[in-house]
């Protein structure tokens, strides 16, 4: 079994070429911010040249509850333009450039956010010419991380799940617990890493469970079913999926 993933735009199976090889291979699904820095570091034509975009999934408290409709044509919009661009990794981001910014705006949950992109690419039929990567404050558990890849992100950047993890590890009590030996004495690196490894454990299981072997037969797979959800929102970011419960 295995959760590695790829980036990158994938040539059809049935015409294979040296093209098709040319991907950005991933271990995990999950990314930690060096890891963020290194695939920004493949753009450079030396190392492949792949080129890249970041769409912010935030838009303003100003425009109200209908913002977020408006909001999600946008971003598809600025999806279908960037990948009809060329550009072949894709990042969907909730992240605030200021303080000013995380006051005044709010952001597209990314489930909503992913499965809208994903959706509206396979329409154009430019699926298959990019890679998503979600980088949100809103995953942090396993079925968090599932529900992302189901729907068809490649990767997940939890930057604020590992900013948790960063500052559970530098408190006074964590620290003094370590030095008691009441828990492993670990650095920071190992404290996020064990997290990862503790959400990639996560994914493995539910993965057996459905007889799946490997991640990347899992993403876009979307093997849910929606409780509570009405039509709209169905047929806006989660296209297939049965909802019986209409919201």
């Amino acid at each position: 079994m295995s959760v590695a993933m790829t980036l990158g735009k994938k040539e059809s199976i049935y015409k294979v070429s040296e093209k098709g090889a040319r991907l950005i291979h991933l271990e995990s699904p999950v990314l930690n911010s060096n890891e963020m820095d290194r695939i920004a570091s493949f753009a450079e034509p030396e190392n492949g040249g792949f080129e890249q975009a970041t769409i912010s999934t935030r838009y303003s408290l100003a425009d109200g509850p209908d913002g977020i409709k408006d909001a999600i044509e946008a971003i598809c919009d600025k999806a279908v333009e960037d990948v009809r661009n060329g550009v072949e990794v894709l990042i969907l981001s909730d992240k605030s450039a200021d303080q000013a910014e995380l006051d005044g705006t709010t952001y597209i949950p990314p489930m909503i956010a992913v499965g809208a992109v994903h959706h509206r690419l396979i329409d154009e039929g430019l699926r298959m010419d990019t890679g998503i990567v979600i980088e949100t404050g809103s995953a942090w558990s396993t079925h968090h991380f599932a529900c992302l890849v189901g729907y068809g992100a490649n990767a997940v950047h939890p930057y604020l799940a590992l900013e948790t993890v960063k500052q559970w590890h530098g408190s006074k009590r964590t620290q003094s617990m370590m030095k008691a030996g009441k828990l492993d004495s670990t650095t920071l690196d190992e404290a996020q890493q064990n997290y990862r490894k503790a959400v990639e454990n996560g994914l493995l299981k539910i993965l057996s469970k459905m007889g799946i072997s490997l991640l990347s037969s899992y993403q876009g797979a979307q093997i849910f079913e929606a409780m509570g959800l009405g039509e709209e929102v169905i047929d806006t970011s989660f296209k297939g999926t049965t909802s019986r419960i209409g919201g």
